[in-house]
């Protein structure tokens, strides 16, 4: 159960515990040695919480890993895949090994001096660039947290319009959206810390493991009927929209902005690259299976979210019920992750402002986040696009560029063995092909719509 930074009183600098994962160059053994002398129930690591140590179990971890990762962006993997062609397949691959790599690179990074665990994902940007690098990243950092909630508003409230046009209720998707703001708000303004809204990441996981097996059964059980009454094809490669599939599969595997508090969590934080790895694991497991199947059924009629292609029916709804349920439990998470933050440097604590008047402040703060992103949500209805800027602008950096930047400049080039300077090469090319490319074919795509005027925010092709 992740509990937020503000929480974490670090110890001493005298009795400063081993860091887990600080690496030697070029020096595998006493990395090992490192691991080791960490003792297997955490109490050699003196974050202590309010309820006095690290508690959080493995599964806890696991469960939230897999919650706010595998969310909203296992819808866009089908029309990725038509984006790509079937190398794309190679890409998610890829990408499940980045995902391994970098959250354990980054939480390698917080404990880069021996002597104090750095608490968030931005600190580690400070540490290893000074101001100009903590400003950048919590710049791409907060893009990439509220730009996903905007991704949930959106989603869920067009899934929420659509079935209740089915049942003759047409209350629009700015009402349904509004809604769904309000049911995100709730917790997220009542709910103060990261271990109180976690039991919410359960059932999200529970949600999205459904979602995908509907998914996959209910387009198999078309695919007679689908390719009997369309001319499907299907591309190896498709150069021109590559760097949009990979935006849109970077957003599908980032989660690194919260590795931190999960990890600060964990009892036995030397099993933090076992979790993390078995989590990716399962995470690649269900795009596969949700991506391969998806455009292998529908083709160059993929769309996005892959549900809109899914007769109507029993399974679909089963799965638009489940998937707005996920994307409003995970949606408090990422927003409570990106409150106390900016409270922590606001100073808003009970000690500071009494217990009533920083309620009200935190209330009033957390209240006008929710409603700006509300605003946001109606003002761009368009799934799709918005997930693929999101993907390139933010998600390209904090999932791609920044841990690996940041782990060589804090350990040194040294620090990688030819393997790790060959998955570098190949993690910078898809960062920097995503980020810059990919943002102009989302702009471009987001201003075709807005042109248009289609405010009813259709499945895109």
């Amino acid at each position: 159960v992740p509990t937020h930074n503000s929480d974490i009183k670090v110890a001493s600098k005298e009795n400063s515990p081993v860091p887990p994962y600080t690496p030697v160059p070029n020096d595998t053994k006493s990395e090992q040695q490192t691991l080791e002398n960490c003792s297997s129930d955490g109490e050699s690591f003196k974050y202590e919480f309010e309820n006095g140590h690290r508690t959080g179990s493995n599964w806890g971890a696991f469960v939230n890993i897999v919650c706010v990762v595998a969310g909203t962006g296992v819808l866009q993997l089908p029309y990725a895949l038509s984006e790509s062609g079937w190398l794309g397949v190679i890409l998610m691959f890829i990408s499940g090994i980045v995902g391994v790599y970098s959250g354990t690179i980054l939480i390698r990074c917080l404990y880069y001096d021996r002597t104090k665990r750095l608490s968030s994902y931005p600190e580690v940007g400070e540490a290893a660039f000074g101001k100009i690098g903590l400003y950048v990243t919590y710049f791409f950092h907060y893009l990439y947290i509220l730009g996903t909630v905007c991704i949930y508003i959106i989603l869920a409230g067009e899934n929420i319009d659509g079935l209740l046009v089915q049942v003759d209720v047409n209350l629009g998707s700015k009402v349904t959206q509004l809604i769904v703001a309000v049911v995100m708000w709730l917790p997220f303004v009542v709910m103060k810390s990261m271990r109180e809204v976690a039991i919410l990441a359960l059932f999200g996981l529970l949600a999205t493991v459904v979602v995908v097996g509907v998914a996959v059964v209910d387009g198999f059980v078309e695919l007679a009927a689908v390719h009997a009454q369309n001319d499907i094809t299907y591309r190896v490669l498709h150069i021109t929209t590559l760097p949009s599939a990979i935006a849109s599969i970077s957003f599908a595997f980032s989660g690194t902005v919260v590795y931190p508090h999960v990890e600060a969590s964990m009892k036995r934080p030397k099993d933090w690259p076992k979790v993390l790895t078995v989590g990716m694991i399962s995470i690649t497991v269900m795009y596969l299976l949700t991506a391969v199947c998806g455009y292998a059924v529908y083709g160059n009629t993929t769309v996005s979210p892959i549900l809109s292609n899914l007769p109507n029916g029993v399974p679909k709804t089963i799965a638009l019920i489940l998937i707005s349920l996920h994307v409003i439990l995970a949606a408090p998470i990422m927003l409570t992750t990106f409150a106390l933050e900016i409270e922590k440097s606001a100073r808003v604590t009970e000690e500071r402002l009494g217990r009533v008047k920083e309620f009200v402040v935190r209330f009033a703060f957390r209240s006008i986040v929710v409603a700006g992103l509300y605003g946001i949500s109606i003002a761009i209805p368009y799934f799709s696009d918005v997930l693929n800027l999101v993907g390139a602008l933010s998600t390209c950096m904090v999932f791609f560029i920044f841990p690996l930047v940041w782990y060589v400049k804090l350990f040194g080039f040294r620090i990688l063995n030819w393997r790790e300077r060959i998955l570098g090469v190949i993690i910078l090319i898809l960062g920097v092909v995503g980020l810059i490319i990919g943002s102009v074919q989302a702009i471009q795509g987001l201003v075709k719509h807005i042109n248009e005027g289609n405010t009813s925010a259709p499945a895109h092709h």
